[in-house]
């Protein structure tokens, strides 16, 4: 099978300081801290466009979003070694031949099932549409749902968040900004009964360029990464519990909480694209 590897470009230790909110949560020992290790794990792709990150299903893989050049699997990195790449083939799906704007990538933790987003679509629609690979076989795709211009508008400004939250729930975040100007929004969606409610998160939050739901806290990460570059925790309707600056990273666009680790992994759409390791206590 074919493999693309990478070599590790450097690594550092930088000062990551959180703004805690005046919460109930926010004064509990367990929030996280207020500085963590931040390490450069590599140089991921020379043409950039780093956009999504997930586990795979056995946990031993990751799987990378590029949003001109599709999926592929991901080893997990290790400090001082190369970041190894293998293409993600799904017949007839056309990547890694044609661009396909993949924003981001999720799994379904109890299917095994793989989503992930597409920005832009047809002529007919440019918002963005959810997909499908069925495991085990990860053989074909199928359309779930494509949004309509009211809750997805036309631009760039479309999906490009995308977490599972249980079962077959799933909140798709809408960018925002834009020379559109609009807010970002979490769509909550069931395959079973479609979008099932719309929340806008607070109003210091300009994007969301990636989301993950944190089954242990009960929360999401919202990644800001190209207004204010900052990783917010919130609660379920979006309201900020922490912020976390991230002001040396550019075009932040990929996000994966990884408790196995105790560390959260950001992928920024660079040029090249980067991977980021970023350490915590009590994550």
């Amino acid at each position: 099978m074919k493999r693309i590897t990478t070599i590790v470009a450097f690594c550092t230790i930088l000062s990551l300081t959180a703004c805690g909110v005046q919460t109930k949560l926010a004064s509990s020992p367990e929030m996280l801290p207020q500085t963590a290790e931040w390490t450069v794990s590599g140089v991921a792709f020379d043409n950039g466009d780093f956009s999504g990150l997930t586990f795979s299903a056995d946990g031993k893989r990751m799987i990378a979003a590029f949003n001109s050049a599709a999926l592929y699997w991901l080893d997990i990195p290790k400090e001082g070694e190369e970041l190894r790449f293998e293409p993600f083939e799904v017949e007839g799906a056309g990547f890694h031949k044609t661009k396909r704007d993949i924003e981001a990538v999720a799994l379904n933790k109890e299917t095994g099932d793989i989503f992930y987003v597409q920005e832009r679509g047809s002529r007919e629609f440019a918002g963005g549409s959810l997909y499908r690979i069925p495991a085990p076989s990860y053989n074909r795709e199928e359309l779930v749902i494509t949004f309509d211009k009211e809750t997805v508008p036309d631009g760039n400004n479309g999906t490009e968040g995308l977490t599972w939250t249980g079962k077959d729930n799933f909140i798709v975040g809408r960018e925002g900004g834009g020379r559109s100007r609009i807010a970002p929004l979490m769509i909550f969606y069931s395959c079973r009964e479609g979008i099932t409610k719309k929340i806008t998160p607070a109003s210091e939050i300009k994007q969301i360029a990636e989301i993950v739901y944190d089954d242990v806290r009960e929360c999401l990460w919202i990644l800001d990464g190209d207004y204010d570059r900052i990783l917010y925790r919130c609660d379920m309707e979006g309201n900020v519990i922490d912020r976390f600056p991230i002001p040396d990273i550019e075009n932040a666009e990929a996000l994966l909480l990884d408790r196995a680790r105790k560390c959260i992994w950001i992928g920024s759409d660079e040029v090249p694209s980067k991977l980021y390791k970023i350490s915590f206590k009590n994550l």
